[in-house]
């Protein structure tokens, strides 16, 4: 997190950063980065027993299995805010400076599905609405045929987009895909906050395009924000060394990105995936 607040500063004020003698005042929570390191070692501990585990099972060699080093990232942000609270970049940063939570793009799977729907309930889509869970073909441009499945290799047949969205079904999104247009969902998707390359191809509904974790936490709050994006900030308060404050701010800048009323019912949608 230091580090990250470090960058920012220095693209900011360049060498007047270490010249002029600053205070800097950040949004870290102490209390909630303690916790965070605590259950963050904890659960990739556990991740990495079970990575050590398979690759003993497989007879893998020992110079294989030392170099299998599971990372993760993590970010807390206050969503009205966009102060963020706590971060980790990787498990080390002396090992490694590379950080996850900001640097790190990876394919974010069934986490880019609320995009989708968003696109879906803005553009005439009821969550009452059913749609069939059952096969389908797509013929892609290179005269090869993608037939999409679900996690579990299975088709429930016709089901209602809160319950497809519930049970996070791939051929639901896809359809969904299909239906809108992934060019219609990308650009939902930059609106809301994604600044990554985003493809517009069948497969956006699953999630097949590289984001970053903090792009995606941000994203992500707009639905409790009720349609307000709000830019992540690390800083509160700049000082210099005379003791003038010359930067404060009480959140980062904002933007309305989605009506309320799609906000409201997609965090509706969301919460029904952890209460039932």
């Amino acid at each position: 997190f230091v580090e990250y607040v470090r960058q920012q500063l220095t693209s900011e004020y360049g060498r007047a950063l270490y010249r002029n003698g600053f205070t800097v005042h950040t949004t870290l929570h102490s209390k909630l980065q303690q916790i965070a390191d605590k259950h963050f070692a904890i659960e990739i501990g556990k991740v990495q027993a079970r990575v050590d585990a398979r690759l003993a099972a497989k007879n893998v060699s020992q110079g294989m299995r030392d170099s299998a080093v599971v990372q993760a990232a993590f970010v807390a942000m206050d969503p009205a805010s966009g102060k963020i609270l706590a971060m980790i970049g990787g498990r080390d940063f002396g090992e490694s400076e590379f950080n996850r939570a900001t640097q790190a793009k990876r394919h974010p799977g069934s986490a880019f599905k609320p995009f989708v729907y968003t696109a879906a309930l803005d553009n005439g889509r009821f969550t009452i609405d059913v749609i069939d869970d059952n096969a389908i073909v797509i013929p892609e441009r290179s005269g090869e045929i993608w037939d999409p499945e679900n996690y579990d290799h299975k088709f429930k047949g016709p089901m209602t987009l809160r319950e497809g969205f519930k049970q996070s079904r791939n051929l639901i999104a896809i359809k969904l895909a299909q239906e809108i247009g992934p060019q219609r969902i990308r650009q939902y998707a930059m609106t809301m906050g994604i600044d990554t390359p985003i493809r517009p191809v069948w497969s956006i509904g699953i999630g097949t395009s590289e984001v970053t974790l903090l792009n995606m936490l941000a994203a992500y709050c707009v639905f409790p924000n009720k349609g307000i994006y709000v830019e992540p900030t690390s800083l509160s308060r700049l000082e210099s060394k005379d003791g003038n404050v010359f930067f404060a701010q009480e959140s980062g800048r904002k933007r309305e990105v989605l009506r309320p009323a799609v906000a409201v019912v997609m965090t509706d949608m969301l919460r029904s995936t952890i209460d039932e």
